[in-house]
């Protein structure tokens, strides 16, 4: 499994095909600030990504496009907003079953229902963290 974390990564392109049977990709502790849409498409078999501790505050709805697989999504200690959760954002990751979202800025005006509520889609949820979002914390959830 590559151990791409700790390094000075600013952005990653699309992953190679000859990485298809790849499991687990860690690239935290980078400066990645985007990730692309279709940066994963080629990683199938991913189980496990890690993308804890950038600077990420932009996603796109194809981002995560291919990883039907994965179970580990690990978003903490970026810079996301409630914003940048839209509702279709993890639909990709249908058997997601741990989503890390701590130490982020998200933020919610009320707790009225969303429209496009950004967790709907994650049936096989079992663990979601959003502890110790930025300012005051999470105040409302929808």
């Amino acid at each position: 499994e590559p151990q791409l974390g700790n390094n000075y990564l600013l952005e990653i392109a699309n992953f190679s095909s000859d990485l298809k049977r790849l499991t687990t990709l860690s690239l935290r502790r980078n400066k990645l600030n985007f990730i692309q849409k279709h940066t994963f498409i080629h990683l199938q078999n991913l189980d496990c990504l890690n993308l804890i501790d950038n600077q990420i505050s932009d996603l796109q709805e194809e981002s995560f496009e291919g990883l039907s697989n994965l179970k580990h999504l690990l978003l903490g200690s970026n810079r996301l907003t409630a914003g940048i959760l839209r509702g279709d954002i993890f639909s990709p990751v249908k058997s997601l079953k741990v989503l890390q979202l701590f130490d982020n800025c998200l933020a919610y005006p009320s707790s009225k229902k969303l429209d496009r509520a950004p967790f709907t889609s994650l049936k096989w949820l079992d663990h979601l963290a959003i502890n110790s979002q930025a300012h005051n914390g999470l105040q409302h959830f929808p």
